[in-house]
Order: C-alpha cells, then sequence, then structure tokens
C-alpha cells in the first residue's frame, strides 16, 4: 500500500505537470498526458527497484560483514587462546620442574640454590622469576632463593593452607599476592613437601611475576578490540590473573559464566556470552593448560553493525566497492598478525623444548661425570680405611687424589660458568712471564701425552722469553691452557701435540696443534655452544660436559683476547689463544 501510495504521488505530479494551462484538452492531450504519467509512474518504478536493491545489497554486505567479522574474531580467539595456553603451560612446566628440584635438593641439603642459580637456570624466562622459598609444616618460611628475614610466616595463605587441609603431592596456583620475602606482587605456584609417610611437612613456593605475562600479551596485541586474557581454575572456577592492556586483577568467579559449563569439561572450545566481570558483550575463545587444573581464555568485543560503512555506501556509491576491498585488506592483516603470533609462540615453544633437551643431555652427562669419581673416591676410601698396613694404599691414595682433582675441576668449570652467565666473574690483574707460564704448562701436561706415547714439544719465538712481562690474570690464562692443551692429549691417538708462543705486535699468541683425528666440519660451527659435545668415531675418549671450549672462550673475553679453532678431519685441529695489546709498543 505504502509503494503504491508513492507511486501515485509522484504520478499525480507527472499528470499535472503535463496538463497545465490546457483548459478543454482534447482526447490527444489527454492521451499524451496518460502516457506521461506511465512513463513518470514507470521512472519512479525503476527508481524505486534500483534503491530498493541498493538498500537490499547494502543490508545483505551489513549482514555479511558482521558474520565475516563473527567468523574471524572466533577464528582467532580459538587459535590464540591454544597459543597462549602453550605459552603459558610451558612457562608453568619449567616452573614446576624447578619447584620439584628445588624441594629434592632441599631435602637433601636443607636448603635451595640462590637466586643468581635459579635465574641461570631458568634461561630467557629469569625475569619472570620473583623468588622461590620453602616452608615448614607450621607455615614458617625456612629456605629462601632471596635473603631471608627471620620470623617470616605463611601459615594464614591460602596456597599454603589448601596443602595443610589436603597434602597431596600436585601443582597449585594460587591468585596474585604480595610476597613477604621479595615484597612484590607475584603469582604463587606452590607444590606440598611430604614426608616418607606422606605427612605434610610444609610447601615449596614459586613466586612469578605477572606483569612479565603482561608485557607479552600486549606485545603480541592480544589487547585489541578490547581484549582480555583469563587464567582460571578448572576445579573452582576462581580467576587467578586477568590481563588487560591497562591492569592485571583477579579473584573473579567464572562459575555463573554461561560458557563455565564448557570451561570446566572441555579442553578447548568457544562461546558467545556477556562477561561476568565487564558486562560486555564478548567472545570468547578457551584451552586447557597442558595437563593441569588451570584454563586460559581469550575475549574480544563482539562487533556491531557498520552503519558507518552503510552510510558510505548510500552517499558516495562507488566507495561500496572500495569499501569491500578495504575489508578484504584489513582482514588479510589480520590473517596475517594471527599467523605471525601462532608462528612466534611456536617457535618460542620449539626454542624452549630444544633448551629443555640439551638440559637434559646435559644433566644426563654431568651425572655420569660426577658419579665415575664419587665411586672411585668412596671405594677406595673404604678399602684404605679396613687395609691400613696394605702395601697398595699408596696406590689407592693416587686414584682417589686423581677422582678428587677430576670432580674439583668438573664443579669449578661448573661454577665459572655461573658466575660468568650472572656477571659476576672478576678479573685479577698481575705481572707475569708468559714464557714461563707455557714452559710450565707443557710440562705437567707432557707426563699425559707420554703415557699415550705421544710426543710433547714447545717453540719460544723471539723476542719472547723469561724476561718477557704482560699484565693480566694468571689463573684465568692458566685455566684456557690447560683446558686446549688437555684436549689436545684427550684427543689425540698418535703422534704429537706442539706449542708455539709468540709476540705478534703488541699481542701474545700461544698456538696448540695436534695430529688427531680432527674435528667434523658439520660439528665445528658447535664447539663453542654450551652444553654440546663433539662425537667423533675415530677418537675413543669419553665426550666431556660441553663446557670447557665455551668457558674459555667467556675467560678469555674477560681477559680481553679471543680463542680460534681450525680442524681438518684426519690432519688434526689446531688452536689459537690471543691476548690483545698486551705487550708495549
Amino acid at each position: 500500500m505504502i509503494l503504491s501510495a508513492f507511486i501515485d504521488f509522484f504520478g499525480r505530479i507527472g499528470f499535472v505537470s503535463a496538463s497545465k494551462g490546457n483548459h478543454a484538452p482534447d482526447a490527444s492531450a489527454q492521451a499524451q498526458a496518460s502516457a506521461q504519467v506511465d512513463e513518470s509512474r514507470s521512472q519512479w518504478i525503476v527508481l524505486i527497484m534500483i534503491l530498493a536493491v541498493l538498500w537490499g545489497a547494502i543490508v545483505l554486505v551489513g549482514y555479511d560483514r558482521k558474520a565475516a567479522a563473527g567468523r574471524e574474531a572466533e577464528g582467532l580467539a580459538v587459535s590464540t587462546g591454544k597459543g597462549f595456553s602453550e605459552y603459558v603451560g610451558l612457562h608453568v612446566l619449567i616452573t614446576d620442574r624447578m619447584l620439584i628440584n628445588s624441594r629434592d635438593k632441599f631435602a637433601k641439603s636443607g636448603s635451595i640454590p640462590p637466586h643468581d642459580v635459579l635465574t641461570a637456570e631458568f634461561g630467557q624466562m629469569a625475569p619472570m622469576l620473583v623468588q622461590v622459598a620453602i616452608s615448614d609444616a607450621s607455615g614458617k618460611i625456612v629456605a629462601s632463593s632471596l635473603p631471608l628475614a627471620p620470623g617470616l610466616s605463611i601459615a594464614d595463605r591460602p596456597h599454603f593452607l589448601a596443602f595443610k587441609n589436603d597434602p597431596r603431592d600436585r601443582l597449585f596456583v594460587s591468585e596474585p599476592v604480595v610476597g613477604r620475602v621479595s615484597k612484590k606482587m607475584s603469582l604463587q605456584l606452590v607444590r606440598p613437601v611430604l614426608g616418607p609417610a606422606g605427612e605434610f611437612n610444609g610447601v615449596v613456593v614459586a613466586s612469578i611475576d605477572p606483569k612479565r605475562l603482561q608485557q607479552y600479551f600486549d606485545s603480541v596485541e592480544a589487547f585489541h578490540d578490547k581484549g582480555s586474557v583469563l587464567i582460571v581454575g578448572r576445579d573452582d572456577g576462581i580467576v587467578r590473573a586477568r590481563f588487560t592492556q591497562s591492569e592485571i586483577s583477579w579473584g573473579q568467579s567464572m562459575v555463573r559464566s554461561a560458557g563455565w559449563s564448557r570451561m570446566s569439561t572441555q579442553v578447548s572450545g568457544l562461546y558467545h556470552a556477556p562477561s561476568v566481570i565487564d558486562k560486555v558483550d564478548r567472545i570468547v575463545g578457551f584451552h586447557q593448560i597442558g595437563a593441569y587444573p588451570l584454563v586460559v581464555t581469550v575475549s574480544y568485543e563482539e562487533g556491531g553493525w557498520p552503519f558507518a560503512e552503510m552510510a558510505l555506501s548510500i552517499a558516495l556509491g562507488l566507495v561500496f566497492s572500495l569499501l569491500k576491498v578495504s575489508h578484504t585488506g584489513h582482514r588479510v592483516r589480520r590473517l596475517r598478525e594471527q599467523a605471525e603470533v601462532i608462528a612466534r609462540l611456536k617457535e618460542s615453544r620449539e626454542r624452549e623444548m630444544e633448551a629443555n633437551r640439551m638440559k637434559s643431555n646435559f644433566l644426563a652427562s654431568i651425572s655420569h661425570e660426577l658419579r665415575t669419581p664419587l665411586n672411585s673416591i668412596l671405594g677406595f676410601s673404604e678399602l684404605i680405611r679396613d687395609m691400613p698396613d696394605d702395601p697398595a694404599n699408596e696406590r689407592y691414595a693416587e686414584l682417589i687424589h686423581t677422582s678428587g682433582r677430576h670432580l674439583l675441576a668438573l664443579l669449578n668449570m661448573l661454577l665459572d660458568t655461573a658466575k660468568i652467565e650472572a656477571g659476576r666473574m672478576e678479573v685479577t690483574q698481575s705481572e707475569i712471564a708468559p714464557a714461563v707460564l707455557v714452559s710450565n704448562l707443557v710440562d705437567v701436561h707432557r707426563g699425559s701425552a707420554q703415557a699415550k706415547h705421544l710426543s710433547m714439544s714447545l717453540q719460544l719465538a723471539s723476542p719472547l722469553d723469561a724476561n718477557a712481562r704482560i699484565s693480566t690474570d694468571e689463573t684465568k690464562l692458566t685455566q684456557v691452557l690447560n683446558n686446549v692443551l688437555n684436549n689436545a692429549v684427550k684427543f689425540t691417538a698418535e703422534g704429537g701435540i706442539s706449542v708455539h708462543a709468540s709476540i705478534e705486535g703488541r699481542d701474545l699468541c700461544i698456538a696448540v696443534a695436534d695430529t688427531g683425528s680432527g674435528i667434523p666440519p658439520d660439528q665445528l660451527p658447535k664447539i663453542f655452544d654450551r652444553f654440546s659435545t663433539v662425537r667423533n668415531a675415530g677418537v675413543k675418549a669419553q665426550a666431556g660436559t660441553g663446557l670447557g671450549l665455551p668457558l674459555s672462550r667467556d675467560l678469555m673475553n674477560l681477559l680481553g683476547g679471543s680463542i680460534e679453532v681450525e680442524s681438518n678431519p684426519g690432519a688434526g685441529t689446531r688452536v689459537l689463544v690471543r691476548l690483545y695489546n698486551v705487550f708495549a709498543s
């Protein structure tokens, strides 16, 4: 009815306009007027149809845009939720392992490693670790990685009471609290300390800085479209931490959320509902964190109708096509950003897994290295104790001494590596005669070479003699040269080792060349990587810990020098130790 009245109105206008001034129209005039009315009607019908098609197209495009934005937001929420759960899960897994290791070390020694050692073990995630502490069954803090004031207690903390009331060995993540040792706001990851019969003896707590997580989520644009990231306890529905671009909050309950039934029963999923926290309509993607009773949710505000774009389509016509192109470009950009986020998360996860693998290999290797000399020390010590008059005591004592020196060297290497990583290695300068130092070291290792029927020669190039003096840290330079000479003897089966010391310009150069089997080309670039050991079928010697050459490189950097390695498989290896600018010009 409205459409007919609209057409009739414009038709009447056309008729009046056509018949104005004809007071006595004849049949021809009436026919012409009627044709004009019909044409006017047709024109208005076409105009209305075009407008109807245009409005219909705008409405359809509006529906399409709204649906596409919804699908895009859904896909982004699901994929980002999974990626973030893997990222958080990796941090929780590494922290949980550290809790277990700290608990085991406390059970054996009554203490836990200092904070710089723990952060060194924590690797790239070290800034996230605030502290590690252990309490007894009364809640009194008895050990901490940070300096500990006497009398501090966590007996009233929820994470302590959770295990005191239910002492099962599990990981518990509490809401952020202000630490009583660190004085910083932190998330508490907690495991119980249990006795032999399963009795409750306290808790071990790792404090994690939630601001580091917020900074990471912000760096990958998790907070666009008023986004938020939540870490929620799957057992109780309590929010451990809610991250937005401007704040971190906690303690809210998700049990009344429309999606809680899914979150508490499904590994991953998606739902649309008003947030129980800020009452905003949101798209929420969630994913469980590994095997832990925690869920990560990623949410974005629900998109509304694109009224501005629809108005532009009506006003400008052709701009509609440009807007569609703009929409496609926007969508491609968002998908590319999403792909980059997933790629970064995957790369980060692969790096962490590779680091864990290398650490596992290192722990296996170091366990063997420590166990062998300790067994010798303990076994032969018992023999000496039980057979005080046995003539073999002298030989047993020598074996004990050798094993003890090996163990001491290994422990010193580990301690030096930890000091360098923590930036606490100091250089003590003293005046030394490099020719005398090198000669003494060659004499020390000549016995080991002769035991393998290897020759060892030394050449001191003029003007390097006993009168030449330099200022450096004698202990650290000796440690580097000992390691190089030991490797030369260790990995040479026949032939010999030659040592050449000289002055080049203002530099001291010490070259150690052997006739061993050499280093394979594919392994040569890795020899200065920590925990990386060279495997060569031509050498029967056991591989070391993978710390000798990396530590030597770090020590030479501290001394203002360098260490370089050249090797040809089957022809031997040449190591050049250089100290820069130690002689006067």
